[in-house]
């Protein structure tokens, strides 16, 4: 995974570099703020604004996802 706001994450991207699985991504995208761009049926990432968000958080969407997915 290439740390650059050149490339577009993908979903396995962010997941990978939040050490989530990619269905804890996918639950980010129905129901929280996570910036992320729609291109056709096609969701891709920004990195500079996937780390800001994750450093705003500080853990408390990521117990949310867990709590909801029935894991917490």
């Amino acid at each position: 995974m290439k740390q650059s706001s050149e490339k577009l994450w993908t979903i396995e991207d962010v997941a990978e570099f939040c050490r989530v699985k990619p269905s804890i991504v996918k639950y980010w995208i129905r129901n929280t703020d996570i910036p992320y761009i729609k291109l056709g049926k096609h969701i891709r990432f920004n990195f500079e604004k996937v780390k800001k968000w994750v450093d705003s958080k500080s853990g408390e969407v990521y117990i949310s996802a867990l709590q909801q997915l029935g894991k917490f």
